[in-house]
Formats: structure tokens, C-alpha cells, sequence
């Protein structure tokens, strides 16, 4: 499913952002995501990820649900958790689902960002998904480079530089945007699926001004992606959780049922893991594709 770093240089990237935020409103790149995500998986995907003894980068985990989380009497109340690095992290626990139930390490149901039933608040009732808060500074990754050799990213080294520079540049963790281009295109900047083009599968209506028209350049293609990305995030106030839910399709109010409907057919389900496996499974440097309790993507 699709979107990440400190976004564009400041110039260039005006005139990039202004042209991205007239599309934004378009819901085409989530519309291409929901075909792009069955389809280009198809493309070898690693399962068996070595693990790496590098340490990771910790911040703050999880705060409090996003102001659009149901509303309820119950009181926040703090409790701790510890950071896959070791160290321990303060979380808020979000009143509208619970805490968070953040554990240490990747797992099926759970991770240092938090259980799948809290990425996920909501969406196994009527009212639907309401996504808790997670903004740059509190989400739990590791450092793209401490994992790029001899894991699942390995296929994006090559790439590495940009997507540290973008990832600075536009503030989001360089990892979840070399995660969009792993999961969107295997980190081939060759790709092409639909109307996907290059690492981040970005749409053709975001090729103006690619270099020699080369939409697929990869410094172009992950920059113009994590722009994009920037403006999603932005519309949500910095929420990670629900920026990366758009991306691929989600809404607030989202059901189980409304995720599991297929009026396109199999593939234009959506998958109602995908959170999980971001953050608590590519975010963490392993590959987060078997993770999940609802594995509604099964026959797909």
C-alpha cells in the first residue's frame, strides 16, 4: 500500500509541493495504490529476513489518540515501555482504545509502536476505524542504514543516499520511505505497474519537471514520493497513523467489513495488517508481510 524524510529543498520543492497538493485531493494515488499494492507484490518479495545486531535509534513511543478518536470518560494514565534498543520509552495511554500495548520486539499482534487493535482503534466496531496518534517524533524505527545490508532492505542500497537526503529533508523517517518503495516496487526503479512509475510506483500526473523526462530517476522518483507524502501528513496535523492509512486506501470510519468489499474484484481490498506490519514490523527492519491478526488478503 503506498506514501516519507524532511521534505523537498526549499525552491524546488515549492514549486514539486504546489504541483502535488492539486492532485492530492484526487484520491488518485490511493486509488492506484489499492491496484499497485496486490500487483506489483507479486514482484519477489523477501521472507526470511537476517537479523542484524545493529542498534537502533529510539524516540518517544506512541502519544495520545488523535483528536478524532471517540470521545470517552476515561482518563489517560501513563505507563512504560522498553524500546527495542533497550531503553525505556514514557507512552501516554491513548483513552480511546486503551494504552497502547507496545511490546519490545515485532510480533505477530503487536510491536514497539503499539498492538494491531490500537493501530487499528475502531474498526471492529460500528464507528469505525479512528486512528490514535503517532508524529515523527514519537514513532519507534530504526536507522535505514543500520539495517540496509543483509536484511529485507537490502534491494534499496543502492538507493540509500536519497533516501536519507528526502527523508531529512522532509521530515519522515528515511526507513518508511525506503519501505513504500520496497513494498511498491521491490526497490526496482525500473517498475512500472498501471500508472505507477519508478521506486515509489508515483503517478504520471507528478512527472513535471523529472530530469530529461525521466520520471523513473530515482533521486526524482523518491523525492517526488515523499513530497507527496508531506502533504498528507501535513492535512493530518503530523498523525503518521492515519497519513499512512490514506496512503493506502484507509478512512476515518473504516470497517472491517467496508475493508474487506471488493466491487474491482480481490485486489481493490484493503489490508487491514497493513499498519501493523508498517510500523511494527518494516519500521523495525524485518519484514513485516506475515504479520497480522486478520490476514483478510489471504486469497488475493
Amino acid at each position: 500500500m503506498l506514501a516519507s524524510v524532511v521534505f523537498f529543498a526549499l525552491a524546488a520543492s515549492l514549486g514539486v509541493v504546489d504541483a502535488l497538493k492539486s492532485s492530492v485531493g484526487s484520491g488518485g494515488i490511493q486509488a492506484r495504490h489499492l491496484h499497485l499494492n496486490r500487483a506489483v507484490r507479486k514482484v519477489p518479495r523477501c521472507r526470511k529476513v537476517a537479523k542484524s545486531s545493529a542498534s537502533s535509534k529510539q524516540t518517544k513511543s506512541p502519544a495520545a489518540n488523535a483528536g478524532n478518536a471517540p470521545k470517552t470518560t476515561t482518563s489517560a494514565a501513563k505507563s512504560q515501555v522498553t524500546g527495542s534498543s533497550g531503553n525505556t520509552a514514557e507512552t501516554v495511554q491513548a483513552s480511546g482504545c486503551g494504552g497502547p500495548g507496545a511490546q519490545p520486539t515485532p510480533g505477530k499482534d503487536a510491536g514497539p509502536n503499539g498492538a494491531e487493535w490500537w493501530l487499528n482503534c475502531g474498526v471492529d466496531s460500528n464507528g469505525g476505524w479512528h486512528p490514535p496518534t503517532i508524529t515523527a517524533d514519537q514513532v519507534i524505527s530504526k536507522k535505514l542504514d543500520d539495517v540496509i545490508d543483509g536484511s529485507v532492505f537490502s534491494p534499496c542500497k543502492a538507493h540509500l543516499q536519497y533516501f536519507n537526503q528526502y527523508g531529512k529533508q522532509y521530515n519522515i523517517p528515511p526507513i518508511m520511505l525506503a519501505s513504500f518503495a520496497l513494498q511498491e516496487s521491490s526497490c526496482n526503479a525500473n517498475i512500472k505497474g498501471g500508472d505507477g512509475i519508478g521506486l515509489m510506483q508515483i503517478t504520471s500526473d507528478k512527472c513535471g519537471g523529472a530530469p530529461g523526462g525521466n520520471c523513473a530517476d530515482p533521486s526524482f522518483n523518491i523525492k517526488t514520493g515523499a513530497a507527496y507524502f508531506r502533504t498528507v501528513v501535513d492535512s493530518h496535523n503530523g498523525n503518521l497513523v492515519q497519513s499512512v492509512g490514506e496512503y493506502n486506501g484507509w478512512d476515518i470510519g473504516m470497517t472491517v467489513a467496508k475493508a474487506k468489499e471488493m466491487p474491482g474484484g480481490c485486489v481493490t481490498q484493503r489490508n487491514l495488517d497493513y499498519l501493523h506490519q508498517l510500523f511494527n514490523g518494516w519500521l523495525q527492519g524485518v519484514d513485516g508481510s506475515e504479520m497480522g491478526t486478520y490476514n483478510n488478503l489471504a486469497n488475493c
